[in-house]
């Protein structure tokens, strides 16, 4: 069973706390929002208690395996559409309301059913970030891969997302994992314990590999799904 945080037992259920960030009010209006609309998948935002937000707990496990599943990565595309779609009216300074951390990690998966949690990194931003994010961190390319079967799994993606414009996923990949990279020297050189576990396991280098493999195979890659 998975929670976003620190756990705390409350009657038969459970809370997840964590700290308040500075995006801490728009992630309780976003999940008020989806909240209100009676979506299943994502976890309720219960208040701010004592410097910390506290959520709902979800149950369920998480899948580093997403390959062998197709018909679980549709799904889960279905819901990120359904997520872009309910938050583009809340903002008029973007395309709509943007994850920005879709990974198997974030993805708890139930009995019948799937819950996007890590709510942490949530911003404005354009739905091709995080479409591009399913394509390389559910459908992700190793070096045995040929760009055409790479292709047939991210077009896949894309069909069930239904993304027209697909110009730009490639470099919005490059430009994500170029960032993730960073991310995880520069905060582990800073002292955060979360980054420096991610280094000693070797996040980095497995983000370095697929990062060149993409810029490899780039141009046969948009081919592929465009």
């Amino acid at each position: 069973m998975i929670a976003d945080g620190n756990q705390d037992d409350v009657g038969n259920g459970k809370l997840v706390r964590r700290a308040v960030r500075p995006n801490t009010a728009l992630v309780q209006a976003v999940l008020d929002h989806l909240a209100g609309a009676g979506v299943d998948w994502a976890p309720r935002f219960l208040g701010v208690d004592r410097g910390q937000e506290v959520l709902g707990w979800v149950p369920g496990v998480t899948k580093d395996d997403w390959r062998s599943n197709p018909r679980r990565l549709d799904a889960l595309a279905h819901i990120v559409r359904d997520f872009h779609d309910r938050t583009a009216n809340l903002t008029d300074a973007a395309e709509c309301i943007v994850h920005d951390d879709l990974q198997p990690r974030n993805i708890v998966i139930g009995s019948d059913s799937l819950t996007i949690i890590d709510w942490e990194q949530l911003r404005l931003g354009r739905r091709v970030e995080d479409v591009s994010q399913l394509c390389w961190s559910f459908a992700s390319p190793t070096t045995d891969d040929q760009p055409e079967d790479v292709g047939r799994r991210w077009q896949r993606v894309l069909d069930a997302y239904g993304l027209d414009d697909r110009s730009d996923v490639v470099a919005v990949a490059i430009t994500k994992i170029e960032r993730c990279i960073d991310d995880i020297i520069g905060e582990a050189q800073r002292g955060s314990d979360r980054h420096q576990l991610l280094q000693e396991r070797g996040d980095h280098h497995d983000l370095q590999e697929m990062l060149d493999w993409l810029v490899d195979h780039r141009e046969q890659l948009v081919e592929a799904i465009t």
